[in-house]
């Protein structure tokens, strides 16, 4: 049995705010935070479940430069499930299945009201997060005696809110590849894309002794390239922490 915590956290420093009339009146630092409680279970030796809570809050961080609106800047959505199943088939191929973004609400779909005004002098929106069934192969062996790890995901976004469509219009599907390879005792290089992003990172593992524990940090870089907006993303990070 394991428990886990994760934090997801992607903001920008100074992102300019445009009025209609194309006047810029400031800068702003929105950011987009998302929270998950983790619960795994090792069933066989072969198979574990898991299940998970996440629940996301946004900023907008614009209100200050409007005067005459009560803006709202920060929402947080409802929290929803996610279940996952992996398999361990033998030494080398594993595989997984994840379904995402469960809600507990109509047609178990996660969508909530956003209130943008306090004095509700501006229409109100809608947050919706799409169910996601994601269906993951993995390979693990050895090349030149370096331990390598190849992934690859398929992912499918249902944009309905029912409970189910078979209605192909209604999905949009993606994937994912990524390559691994422990390069030198606990140090990792990494590349693959997600989607049309490409990216490329590192990782090492830190022991930390504290008293008579020992603690492992993983800590992680990546080099992103987003193609849609043609922009490189310097600045991600990551970091693990394991309780022994």
């Amino acid at each position: 049995m394991g428990v886990g915590f994760a934090m997801l956290y992607r903001g920008d420093l100074a992102f300019d705010v445009i009025d209609e009339d194309d006047q810029t009146l400031g800068t702003a630092s929105p950011f987009f935070s998302m929270l998950y409680l983790g619960f795994a279970y090792r069933a066989t030796r072969r198979d574990a479940f898991g299940l998970s809570f996440s629940m996301s809050y946004d900023n907008m961080d614009v209100a200050e430069y409007y005067d005459n609106i009560e803006l709202v800047d920060g929402y947080t959505s409802p929290v929803t499930l996610n279940l996952s199943w992996l398999r361990q088939w033998n030494k080398n191929w594993s595989s997984s299945v994840v379904i995402r973004n469960i809600s507990f609400s109509r047609n178990l779909s996660a969508r909530w009201s956003k209130n943008t005004s306090t004095d509700n002098s501006v229409v109100s929106t809608e947050g919706v997060r799409p169910k996601v069934l994601q269906v993951g192969l993995g390979y693990r062996s050895n090349i030149m005696g370096k331990p390598v790890y190849a992934w690859m995901e398929a992912i499918d976004y249902q944009v309905a809110d029912t409970l189910l469509v078979f209605d192909p219009q209604l999905h949009v599907w993606t994937g994912r590849v990524g390559f691994e390879c422990e390069v030198i005792p606990d140090g990792t290089v990494r590349i693959g894309m997600d989607d049309l992003d490409a990216m490329l990172g590192f990782g090492y593992k830190f022991h930390v002794r504290i008293g008579k524990k020992k603690y492992l940090f993983d800590v992680n870089y990546a080099l992103t390239y987003e193609s849609r907006a043609d922009l490189w993303n310097p600045l991600s990070f990551g970091l693990r922490g394991y309780i022994p």
